[in-house]
């Protein structure tokens, strides 16, 4: 049997069945469309292995189960991290006066880091690790890969950890807080530079 022929059939065979298992699993549709497209990904990468494999519907199912995993983990660490920008700004202040710290709440951080970020950058970062979207769904919203999607957000927090320590450190967050959004900044020179 030819190798597209092979993978087509399948598909057709276990598509249902693996994404109603990822759906019951992960309690999230866009989730279970990403696990169970990811898991048809690495059959095409291993398609040679799995022609040869005795039972490659078990071969799915485990492969879809590791995804599940995988996802799971990548999600909880996005949260976390991007949770930890907070932690870790107010870390280095814990002797300081509440009226001192850099932020009184997640929502003067989320300001702080609008102010920081071009809008484009902050609604990646706020829809997949506060809205819980998929890199799948970004992706398709923004339209760019979902490769594209997770090294963009790889990209935003590096940049905002860099600057908002760097803040931290100059004991700067008051002044940068109080700061005009850049996009007024922007609207207000114009988009040549002059006003």
């Amino acid at each position: 049997m030819e190798a597209n022929a092979f993978l087509e059939a399948l598909y057709n065979e276990n598509y249902e069945r693996l994404y109603t298992y990822a759906e019951n699993t992960l309690f999230h549709a866009a989730y279970a469309e990403e696990a169970v497209q990811e898991t048809f990904f690495e059959a095409v990468r291993k398609q040679d292995a799995l022609m040869r494999h005795a039972r490659p519907e078990a071969w799915l199912m485990e492969t879809l189960k590791n995804k599940i995993r995988t996802g799971n983990r990548r999600r909880a660490l996005e949260t976390l991290y991007f949770i930890s920008l907070e932690h870790d700004l107010t870390q280095d202040h814990k002797g300081l006066a509440v009226e001192d710290q850099p932020f009184g709440s997640i929502s003067e951080l989320l300001d702080t880091i609008r102010l920081l970020l071009p809008p484009e950058d902050y609604h990646l970062l706020c829809r997949i690790t506060l809205d819980g979207a998929t890199h799948l769904e970004v992706a398709k919203e923004f339209g760019i890969s979902v490769w594209s999607s997770q090294k963009r957000l790889q990209r935003i927090r590096k940049k905002l950890r860099k600057q908002l320590l760097s803040y931290a450190d100059k004991g700067d967050l008051a002044q940068l807080q109080s700061r005009p959004s850049p996009d007024l900044f922007r609207r207000s020179i114009g988009s040549n530079g002059s006003k």
